[in-house]
């Protein structure tokens, strides 16, 4: 018999049996182990994959944005007076400039007074933006700011303040001490000549022009000093006036969009000679964009190929050879970085053009002399062959938005009907002379929301000052303000008319109500709704929504001419670093083709897990029926032996016994 004892002390090892049957029987559970161990290399190699596309993705991006694709330098000689910027289109040039006025606000201050919390007076304030000639001693009112009324009733000067701010009326109100005592300053939010502030007051008192009560805030440039003119002016409103070019030129303000074709110019400080403004090409920020572009490919396929191809020093293929969804990004990739666009893109209608070609060893190259030569020569095409780029060649036509369905072409524009405005006109001369509680009230619907405002009392010099003062009061009150809706005030031969500055056929304006209504519209006063813009995109009808029209695709246009037909035409480029940039978005996407794959990696990650949970149970019981089994048998095996050393020691007794 053998003589190797187990842990019973029999003739078997049971431990070792045991094993040596259990490996065997754990080969389908390693089988699994190592297809986990294969599954989750591919895993990694995928997550490997996606940060290697989405680099390159980064890179298009940056080619695609057209803030990164200027082809132009600007300087200024002394950049103390002026800067300027330019882009892709702006003409290379030299300019002089000599600054004369720099546009600035008014300002406005009143008299002291004791303190933030004295009592200066309640009624009304009518704030109204124009321009004020000294010449003829007028104030005009700007036709693109609406007068507001502010109700004062808590006549502290600090509350004057906080009413006068919230009224959102086109100034900024402060208090200043100046040792003496408290004055409100009144500053215009914006600059320019035209917004001149007049200041008209309905005070309480009853004298709305003198220097006592909520009057001593009045301010009628027109009128005499403390008499209607009671704020001080310390600075006044004017235009910034410069020569470019030996051309005298006057804006609202320091910053000029328009003088310059296609560049902004800054104005900071007067001059007292002549400085020199320069556009000149410059190749630089797009060639540095270009070179991160190539270099960023190169380093994507690389990366591609060692997931994919065959590594001769170990002999082993990489975790992806042979994966159709690297393969297709690639293959799709390469397609673009060799395609051909059409006449939409201008002069450049591919990459190899501007100096971008793939290399024989299939790694992309950049020809700096060949892309400077493309910039100098027509830098607007170039930036169209990288960017998404979306024109109108009518001022008419704004591009609002271009939708990724939106293909590259040229859209022809034209409009059937222009959008109009909701509207209400009186249908009688207003009376002039507001009595309260008598005709001092009005309710409209503008947009569908309803106002009630009160009319300061007083006979006004004409229709147009009360049309102001409805439309300023209308335009204060919070339940219109809270939807943002608004009116002009207009009065035409005596008659009033309310027109909602929004358009389309949501935009309403009607007379509902109020003891004024018949005294300012009249009995009957017509009200009109607007309409929508109607017209065509293309040739295909548009959507009209207001000013807005929109094609099928998602091309969405605004227009403001009231001119019906031909309206010139959209050109919408698609360029290809915007292409690359949203093909990979695709390929990386949630539904790509990556994430199909690792989600059906994940699953076949989770589907072995419990296949190796089930075959571990099931080797543990197989392992405690071997051990039962085995035990058994090495007991039965104790127990011959136990037997056989017993007869052995009988028959050798007997035989002594017989012997002897």
């Amino acid at each position: 018999m053998a003589t190797i004892s187990g842990t019973s002390g029999s003739s078997i090892d049971v431990n070792s049996l045991v094993s040596q049957l259990m490996q065997a029987e754990t080969q389908p559970l390693v089988r699994l182990q190592r297809n986990q161990a294969s599954i989750q290399s591919k895993i990694s190699a995928y997550g490997n994959l996606r940060g290697a596309l989405s680099s390159f993705q980064d890179a298009a991006r940056a080619v695609s944005n057209l803030n990164n694709l200027q082809p132009t330098k600007t300087s200024v000689s002394d950049s103390s007076i002026a800067s300027l910027t330019a882009n892709a289109n702006a003409s290379i040039g030299n300019y002089s400039l000599e600054v004369s006025k720099l546009a600035q606000q008014q300002k406005l201050n009143s008299s002291s007074f004791a303190s933030t919390t004295t009592t200066v007076g309640t009624g009304t304030l009518t704030i109204q933006l124009g321009t004020y000639n000294s010449g003829s001693n007028t104030f005009t009112n700007n036709p693109d700011k609406t007068a507001v009324s502010v109700n004062i009733t808590n006549g502290s000067l600090s509350s004057i303040r906080d009413a006068i701010n919230s009224a959102n009326a086109g100034v900024n109100a402060t208090l200043v001490n100046d040792g003496t005592g408290t004055r409100l300053v009144l500053t215009s939010k914006d600059t320019g000549a035209a917004n001149s502030i007049k200041l008209s007051v309905t005070d309480d008192d009853g004298t709305p022009t003198n220097t006592s009560g909520l009057s001593a805030l009045a301010y009628d440039p027109t009128a005499s000093a403390g008499a209607g003119k009671n704020l001080t002016q310390t600075q006044a409103a004017q235009n910034a006036e410069f020569k470019l070019d030996g051309i005298d030129i006057s804006k609202s303000s320091n910053t000029i969009t328009d003088a310059i074709e296609n560049a902004t110019l800054q104005l900071s400080k007067v001059t007292t000679s002549a400085i020199s403004l320069n556009i000149n090409r410059d190749s630089s920020g797009i060639t540095s964009q270009l070179q991160s572009f190539v270099q960023a490919f190169n380093s994507m396929q690389t990366t591609l190929k060692q997931l994919s191809g065959f590594n001769p020093t170990t002999k082993e293929a990489g975790p992806l050879a042979g994966d159709s969804a690297l393969r297709g990004a690639l293959n799709q990739i390469r397609g673009l970085l060799t395609r051909q666009l059409g006449s939409e893109s201008g002069t450049y209608s591919s990459l190899s053009q501007i100096g971008i070609a793939f290399q024989k060893d299939g790694t992309l190259a950049l020809n700096s002399s060949k892309l400077n030569a493309a910039i100098t020569a027509d830098a607007s095409s170039v930036t169209k062959l990288l960017a998404n780029v979306s024109t109108s060649s009518d001022p008419r036509v704004a591009v609002v938005s271009t939708a990724s369905t939106v293909s590259a072409g040229s859209y022809p524009v034209a409009v059937t009907s222009a959008a109009t405005q909701g509207k209400v006109v009186g249908n009688a001369a207003a009376n002039l002379t507001i009595t309260a509680g008598v005709n001092d009230t009005l309710t409209v619907s503008v947009n569908g929301t309803s106002a009630t405002i009160t009319i300061a009392p007083g006979t006004y010099a004409s229709a147009a000052s009360l049309a102001t003062e409805i439309g300023s009061k209308l335009n204060a009150a919070s339940a219109l303000q809270a939807v943002g809706a608004s009116v002009t005030a207009t009065a035409g031969s005596g008659i009033l008319s309310l027109t909602s500055t929004s358009y389309g056929t949501t935009s309403t304006v009607s007379v509902t109500g109020g003891n004024g209504a018949t005294d300012a519209f009249g009995a009957t006063p017509t009200s009109t709704a607007g309409q929508n813009v109607n017209g065509t995109i293309s040739g295909s009808a548009a959507n009209g929504s207001g000013q807005i029209l929109t094609s099928t695709a998602g091309l969405i246009l605004r227009t403001t001419s009231n001119a019906t037909g031909s309206l010139g035409t959209v050109t919408v480029s698609r360029g290809l670093g915007a292409q690359i940039e949203s093909t990979l978005a695709n390929i990386l996407g949630t539904t790509g083709s990556i994430s199909s794959r690792v989600e059906g990696l994940n699953k076949s990650v989770e589907a072995n897990n419990k296949q190796q949970q089930a075959m571990s149970t099931r080797l543990a019981q197989i392992e405690q029926r071997y051990r039962t089994q085995y035990s058994a048998l090495d007991a039965a095996l104790t127990r011959l032996t136990q037997t056989s050393t017993y007869l052995s020691q009988q028959f050798a007794a007997l035989q002594n016994s017989n012997n002897g």
